[in-house]
């Protein structure tokens, strides 16, 4: 590698990726898995997979939701998993969501829970603010206009019992039925009071999702770059040299899940450039299988664009399909995830059918 460094490498990055990818297959030739393997090994290793299910320790990784698991399955290391949806269905959310559950999971064998997230469709700061106003249950537009309250008040921000704890959202509260003029805990009986104000709420969710064991990365790159940065910060996770900017030490951990958001946003792979653009899509997304999840040995979960058209459809309910430029997506995944929103398509109707 030091050698051709010398020479003509051509494209920079393009360089840099084979040379990660020469380097982590010498680890690989030293193991002898560059050859084929005999059955005898194989089926030690599914054997091992099965006996540590039995015993409780899963290979895989939750969702966080029990249907999808129940439905789905878990999450295992080298699949593809792609969440397709139309803009505004909650596609982002669904996804940061389920990171968020995947990172605060309980730690297996004492190694924390990673997931990189790599956010193409906007700023890394701009979905931690969403994030973090979802998890205070504050309004994302009050947030961005400025005009969080910092009051505490019964019909904004709910009550709470000073007792157990039992906390009350805003119209909970105004459901209860008062007593002595005031209103009472149902577990406890004790007298409530007004909850966290909506600043508290922000502080608080803010402070916890900063211990949350989340790579951000929004810088748009191929499926082979992504691989390269996957697999370095794999390497720094398990060796606990991963440090935040104050110089905080994170946690051990291990890369769980790489979520990609989304398909068409990742520039595509060097070729000829009168490539069709379900051609690029189809090298992206065998890119993220071959690379990425293969290559890194995670699973990957990774969003798509439907197109526009079935919003024209009766009943607007999305199929295989409908993924835009979808290539060749549905042979690559392992599990196609569609999201559809009813209440989206029925938000011009009357308020009886909207509800």
């Amino acid at each position: 590698v030091s050698a051709e460094g010398y020479g003509d490498v051509g494209e920079p990055q393009e360089f840099i990726d084979d040379a990660y990818e020469s380097i982590g297959n010498i680890r690989a030739c030293a193991t002898g898995t560059l050859v084929g393997r005999a059955t005898a090994d194989v089926a030690d290793d599914v054997m091992a997979q099965i006996t540590e299910a039995l015993t409780g320790r899963i290979s895989g990784t939750s969702w966080g939701w029990a249907p999808v698991d129940e439905r789905v399955g878990l999450l295992m290391p080298s699949g593809y998993y792609v969440v397709p949806a139309r803009s505004g269905h909650g596609k982002t959310q669904y996804a940061t969501q389920t990171a968020l559950n995947i990172a605060e999971a309980p730690a297996r064998d004492g190694f924390a829970n990673y997931v990189y997230l790599g956010s193409y469709d906007m700023p890394a700061p701009a979905l931690l603010k969403r994030t973090i106003c979802t998890e205070a249950d504050v309004s994302f537009k009050r947030a961005n206009a400025g005009v969080v309250s910092h009051e505490r008040r019964f019909e904004f921000d709910g009550a709470e019992c000073p007792s157990c704890g039992a906390s009350y959202r805003a119209e909970t509260y105004q459901s209860l039925v008062m007593t002595n003029g005031q209103k009472s805990c149902q577990d406890c009986y004790t007298p409530l009071v007004p909850g966290p104000s909506e600043q508290e709420r922000l502080r608080a969710a803010a402070q916890r999702l900063r211990r949350t064991p989340i790579i951000w990365d929004d810088r748009r790159c191929e499926p082979k770059e992504l691989a390269a940065r996957v697999r370095v910060a794999q390497e720094q996770a398990i060796a606990g040299k991963l440090v935040a900017r104050d110089g905080t030490v994170l946690p051990k951990g291990v890369i769980r899940a790489v979520v990609v958001d989304y398909i068409q946003k990742l520039p595509p792979p060097p070729g000829p450039n009168n490539r069709s653009r379900q051609r690029e899509v189809a090298e992206i997304s065998q890119g993220l299988v071959e690379h990425v999840a293969k290559g890194c040995k995670v699973a990957v979960i990774a969003l798509a664009q439907i197109n526009r058209e079935v919003d024209k459809q009766k009943s607007a309910r999305p199929t295989l399909a409908d993924i835009r430029e979808a290539g060749d997506i549905e042979n690559d995944a392992d599990e196609i995830i569609a999201i559809h929103r009813e209440q989206y398509r029925l938000r011009e109707k009357t308020p009886a059918e909207y509800q």
